[in-house]
């Protein structure tokens, strides 16, 4: 069973915070003790249960229920034809009400599934296992033609029968569940996901199209619907120069859903190559901005300030996964249906170097459109690293942060902040907030490392807070660094008004040093589509002699 509302009847004045107009679903057994037929009588008519005496006492047993604080809840029941006695009561319990909200527009929806036999898999039918032995079972999946990217799951079920005739048979007749699993991938750098013209789909409860919500303002980070995607990637799909990246161009239906995009490639680590861990693991490699503030809860945004989602990540040879996460639900309807393409895009160079006042040329190749291409450039500057001094807090109140500084930015392009080596090697948190005072980001690792960015700041003052969360004898220092990239020294001239599919286009960028003093400055341009504007970020690398 699930059940949803929008959005703006569940967080009103969408801060994130307390209070929610949130509900519960409850399913519950219904036996009736006094065979009146009645499970429930309205005795003051407002067609809801609120007076005592008006639920026939003891004739209902909660089977389950959802309590999660979002837009939506669930509940499920496994095998309840075989559980129920005289009828199944789907129940809703308004726990926390809120004036904004006087009425609530719940849509409902139950879902029945059953087992049906997978034609992918295949296993030995009749196995004879003797006690103190032991046998193979064999198995073949075979994944059909044209079947759509993403994972799918299965089970085989061995049931164990007594032997009539074996009289040292002291087993009883049961039944093993092995689970199965199957990733079913693209190869290369090109594809498409979630909701294509693939033939040959197989009804799932958690499909490769559609997201069904259910996140928790409650719980943690991975709260929210997942779905994830593979590709092997040969070492001759990519070019021998430049910076090449994988494209993500996810789209989907409702205007106040959030879906994040994470990339992770092949790294090194100390147990690989190993015949028994593989040649290589994989790491996060880039994705979406992470507007994570706790609790499982994050602030809305997306590249397109809307419902899409274009984002970039570096590419290698090897396995690459993509997983979209469900971080914010719109509410309004129950499924997300949503779709996706990959494509390779190639910068060179992939990093801008030059000496005094000068200029360069980028060229960028791509197969995936990029359409009303832009480009912008910010800075010179430097990062500022300065020695600051915390002290205990509220560990349960980041408003109590002892360390508060600003930083003002004007026609900005990052903001990055990090904390790192404390003295006492204290565990401190790190928020930044933006000009209207409200939380941008933060970072609450168990740790004095730190770190936030955003990109395309906007003018104005931002406040940072590091929060002594627990800090060695109460009082600490640790490194701060602001690295604002900002300014008008970096232009960009020459753009192509977009760059087809399989195309090429080319950019100029110059900057101008004069009056700057000796020494090492640092800028980025930023170039894509109009709807992701900081797809690509190009560090600028200027020496003043």
């Amino acid at each position: 069973m699930r059940v949803t509302k929008p959005y703006e009847q569940f967080d009103p004045n969408q801060d994130l915070t307390e209070p929610f107009n949130n509900w519960r679903v409850h399913l519950q057994n219904w036996t009736d003790l006094n065979g009146d037929g009645k499970y429930w009588v309205d005795r003051n008519g407002n067609k809801k249960v609120d007076l005592e005496g008006e639920m026939q006492t003891g004739e209902h047993i909660r089977f389950s229920y959802g309590y999660n604080t979002g837009p939506m809840q669930q509940v499920r029941m496994a095998n309840p034809l075989e559980r129920i006695d005289d009828g199944l009561l789907l129940t809703f319990r308004h726990q926390d009400q809120i004036p904004e909200v006087p009425t609530t527009d719940l849509t409902v929806e139950a879902s029945f599934w059953k087992k049906t036999k997978w034609p992918w898999l295949r296993v030995r039918k009749n196995l004879t296992l003797m006690p103190n032995s032991a046998t193979n079972l064999p198995a073949r999946i075979k994944v059909p033609k044209n079947t759509p990217y993403g994972m799918y799951e299965g089970a085989i079920e061995i049931v164990y029968e007594n032997d009539e005739n074996n009289n040292n048979n002291n087993y009883d007749a049961h039944t093993v569940t092995i689970p199965v699993t199957v990733a079913v991938a693209a190869e290369g750098t090109s594809f498409n996901f979630g909701q294509t013209n693939f033939t040959n789909r197989r009804a799932q409860l958690y499909d490769n199209k559609n997201l069904f919500g259910y996140t928790d303002y409650s719980w943690r980070g991975e709260s929210g619907d997942w779905r994830f995607y593979w590709t092997d990637i040969p070492a001759a799909s990519l070019p021998a120069s430049g910076d090449s990246f994988l494209v993500i161009d996810t789209a989907w239906k409702n205007s106040g859903t959030d879906i994040d995009t994470i990339v992770f490639g092949p790294t090194s680590d100390d147990l690989s190559p190993s015949d028994v861990y593989g040649p290589y693991t994989l790491e996060e490699v880039g994705g979406s901005k992470n507007t994570y503030i706790g609790s499982g809860r994050w602030g809305y945004q997306t590249s397109s300030g809307g419902p899409q989602e274009i984002i970039s990540a570096p590419v290698r040879e090897g396995l690459h996964g993509i997983a979209l996460h469900q971080v914010r639900v719109d509410g309004s309807t129950l499924n997300e249906p949503f779709s996706g393409s990959v494509g390779l895009a190639n910068l060179n160079p992939g990093k801008v170097t030059g000496t005094n006042s000068g200029s360069a040329e980028i060229t960028i190749s791509s197969e995936i459109k990029l359409s009303s291409f832009v480009a912008e450039g910010f800075g010179l500057g430097k990062p500022v690293t300065t020695r600051e001094t915390v002290f205990q807090d509220d560990p349960d109140d980041p408003s109590t942060a002892s360390f508060l500084t600003t930083v003002d930015i004007n026609h900005g392009g990052l903001l990055a902040v990090s904390t790192a080596e404390s003295a006492k090697g204290s565990d401190i948190d790190l928020y930044l907030y933006g000009p209207n005072n409200i939380l941008l980001n933060s970072s609450t690792t168990p740790t004095d490392e730190e770190s936030v960015e955003v990109l395309f700041p906007k003018d104005g003052t931002y406040t940072i807070a590091v929060h002594g969360w627990s800090v060695a004898a109460g009082v600490d220092t640790f490194e701060l660094t602001v690295n604002a990239i900002q300014g008008y020294d970096l232009s960009v001239t020459d753009l192509p008004n977009s760059i087809p599919a399989g195309a090429t286009g080319t950019v100029s960028v110059e900057w101008d040093t004069t009056g700057f003093a000796s020494g090492t400055y640092n800028g980025i341009v930023t170039m894509g589509p109009a709807k992701a504007p900081g797809l690509f970020e190009v560090p600028v690398e200027v020496l003043v002699a």
